[in-house]
């Protein structure tokens, strides 16, 4: 992960100085891919698709992005609704400290 923003931030240096840089916004949509920022990316390749309308490596990782948001969406859905008996969701166990009642409450 380290690696992936020091990448990202080199090639915002170089889109600083090149704008049109089509090497520095694909690596930069890698970069946020790698670390699921699936919508930046997509944003990034967007654009190298603005610069070169044909570029085929660009598309399909928007796809690959899209279908890595669905399959996030899919699966936060599957997990609130098939949350066995037991389990808990990380909030909950705060949630339920909020709701019981202190009964250890000694009076003077």
């Amino acid at each position: 992960l380290e690696k992936s923003d020091e990448a990202r931030q080199q090639c915002e240096k170089v889109l600083e100085e090149d704008p049109t840089s089509i090497k520095a916004h694909f690596t930069k949509g890698q970069a946020f891919q790698i670390t699921r920022h699936y919508d930046v990316a997509i944003k990034c390749f967007e654009e190298v698709m603005k610069l070169e309308p044909n570029n085929r490596s660009a598309r399909q990782q928007i796809q690959v992005c899209r279908q890595r948001i669905k399959e996030q969406r899919e699966k936060a859905i599957f997990e609130k609704q098939h949350i066995l008996p037991g389990q808990k969701r990380h909030w909950e166990d705060s949630l339920l400290s909020l709701k019981k009642p202190n009964l250890d409450i000694q009076e003077p």
